[in-house]
């Protein structure tokens, strides 16, 4: 069924399964220094916080229709620090109206409790099961927000596979401070290249 709105359900969804990849493009990101952003998955910083936004019209593309989603997965393409862990990760997702990201995305759900991720040695799809599905509307673009707060920096980030976009579709911050919920860091920045 089409969820009516962008919340969490209260009933398990009922229909078929679709998995769906987003961006099909051969870059890297960050394209430069292992030391850069952005990448979900490296803490030179000891944390860092990135939103990422989906147009309506890419996951329609893709999904055909809205639906409950229960899983996300980025693409891993260099593996910088083998076994690292991202610890206190955490997921969130919203629907918004807005077509570029040009601020921090507010009134956002926990659908990923914190929680210490491994990233491990190979590259690959990493996939995260979500502890709370979400459903989409169908209409709506969507923002997923991904946070991580380690207690020590230094590490040389991963490498992830992206997708340049034609809007700013990646909005982030890093620091040797906590950046979940933050609203604004000296380092917040954004660009175009999302990751697959």
């Amino acid at each position: 069924t089409n969820p009516q709105s962008c919340c969490l359900p209260t009933t398990p969804c009922q229909g078929h399964s679709v998995v769906a990849q987003i961006g099909t493009g051969t870059g890297v990101t960050p394209p430069a220094s292992p030391t850069l952003y952005p990448t979900i998955y490296g803490h030179y910083s000891n944390s860092v916080r990135h939103q990422f936004l989906y147009l309506h019209s890419e996951l329609l593309a893709q999904i055909g229709s809205g639906g409950s989603i229960d899983s996300i997965s980025f693409y891993i393409s260099q593996i910088t620090t083998p076994n690292d862990t991202m610890q206190n990760f955490e997921i969130k997702m919203g629907c918004t109206q807005e077509t570029a990201l040009n601020n921090w995305q507010p009134n956002l759900v926990t659908v990923f409790s914190p929680k210490n991720v491994p990233v491990g040695n190979t590259v690959g799809w990493k996939v995260s099961k979500l502890d709370f599905p979400y459903d989409w509307d169908g209409t709506s673009n969507l923002v997923v927000d991904i946070c991580s707060n380690n207690a020590t920096g230094s590490a040389l980030n991963n490498k992830m596979q992206m997708t340049p976009t034609t809007f700013n579709s990646v909005y982030y911050s890093y620091g040797n401070t906590n950046q979940c919920g933050v609203t604004g860091t000296p380092q917040q920045t954004r660009n175009t290249y999302r990751p697959n």
